[in-house]
């Protein structure tokens, strides 16, 4: 998403017109905007041929989507090659879902980091602890924002 804009010169010229942290708020918003559309509509097909809502269901997609979607802008801040940026999404795409679901049912030493940096183990908790992937997506955009402040582009 970043990457891409620098190696193609286009942020030079979003850079002039408006902040950098603007430009990071904004990607993130729109791409997550548009997957809470595809969502959204998925839940209302599903609740067309079931006739129920999964409320909870719904938010918790919500919430590992924005996780999600400020992970990719981190990724796609701290590499600056989009081909990496890439394969290294493939690689996560695999191997995170994996090690997250792993270190939930397991009391390995060196899966205990992974059960508290990836959702999987909040969103099968209380409410209260949908709270901490949306933290930590928060966090991860802060840092892509720090990052983007000090990129020379």
């Amino acid at each position: 998403m970043i990457n891409k804009e620098i190696e193609l010169k286009t942020m030079r010229l979003l850079v002039t017109k408006t902040s950098r942290m603007q430009i990071m708020v904004g990607k993130s918003l729109g791409t997550l905007l548009f997957w809470v559309a595809t969502i959204t509509i998925s839940f209302a097909v599903i609740f067309i041929i079931s006739g129920s809502w999964f409320l909870k269901d719904y938010f918790h997609s919500f919430v590992f989507l924005f996780y999600i979607v400020s992970f990719v802008v981190l990724v796609s801040t701290v590499f600056t090659k989009s081909k990496l940026t890439m394969f290294l999404g493939i690689l996560f795409g695999i191997a995170l879902p994996i090690l997250g679901l792993a270190s939930a049912v397991s009391s390995k030493w060196y899966l205990v980091p992974f059960k508290y940096l990836l959702p999987y183990r909040y969103l099968e908790g209380s409410i209260g602890l949908m709270f901490v992937p949306i933290i930590i997506g928060v966090i991860y955009l802060l840092i892509s924002v720090f990052i983007m402040q000090r990129k020379d582009l």
